[in-house]
């Protein structure tokens, strides 16, 4: 496996030292060697730290720049701020996406979370990553790809400003986190709701996407079939 640059493994394994407070063996080494002497934390093993070495790996041979930032900006956050919860269902996502030949799914999520981040919205870059995350858990991998490429596609549209790619973005999370976390609604009626609502706002015009949302968000929880609004 082609190593990672070191200035990247540097900048990462600090980071997970330095929130750690455990012992370094060598900041520099490949991913792929045990980055950690002990897991006193509880945040990071050894194992998992592979795994973020193979992941890196996966998404440079996308050729996809924006999502190899995104991925190193992604861990160190949740890294640093011993976030393991996170940092393992967002690992675990990556895993399945490449195994099933959605590496492009998790490349889309990481690079909405670079492109957030690079016009200053970092706290709304990790809510869309830790609801992907949260999505993988509770509701698997299909839906969580759904998300994935909706969210890319929101920051395709053809808005008037950035401004509201970002505004859509973050009513678009809100409206999935509300779909998604239904009381008194089967598992599978939400994911079929997810399911509808992903599919149609992929295919709603920038100009008519606030109008659509805030309808969906209205009828959340009324009994009314999301489809209904599709």
């Amino acid at each position: 496996m082609e190593r990672i640059p070191p200035e990247t493994t540097t900048a990462i394994a600090s980071s997970l030292y330095n929130s750690l407070n455990i012992s370094q063996r060598d900041t520099s080494s490949d991913f792929t060697q045990p980055i950690l002497d002990s897991a006193s934390h509880g945040v990071i093993i050894s194992a998992q730290a592979k795994d973020v070495g193979k992941l890196y790996n996966e998404l440079k041979a996308t050729g996809d720049e924006e999502a190899l930032a995104g991925f190193r900006e992604v861990i160190q956050n949740l890294a640093g701020n011993l976030d393991n919860q996170a940092l393992t269902k967002l690992v675990d996502f990556g895993k399945e996406a490449v195994e099933q030949g959605e590496t492009e799914a998790f490349a889309n999520l990481l690079s909405v979370a670079h492109e957030l981040n690079e016009e200053g919205k970092s706290s709304l870059s990790m809510v869309v990553v830790r609801e992907a995350g949260n999505t993988y858990s509770d509701q698997g991998f299909e839906m969580t790809v759904e998300f994935a490429q909706t969210a890319r596609s929101i920051m395709d549209m053809n808005f008037t400003t950035t401004k509201e790619n970002i505004s859509t973005i973050q009513d678009f999370v809100t409206t999935w986190r509300n779909i998604r976390t239904q009381e008194d609604s089967e598992q599978e009626e939400i994911e079929q709701d997810l399911q509808a609502f992903a599919t149609q706002t992929r295919s709603t015009e920038a100009d008519e996407m606030e109008d659509y949302l805030e309808q969906v968000n209205e009828n959340i929880g009324t009994g009314n079939d999301i489809s209904d609004y599709t």
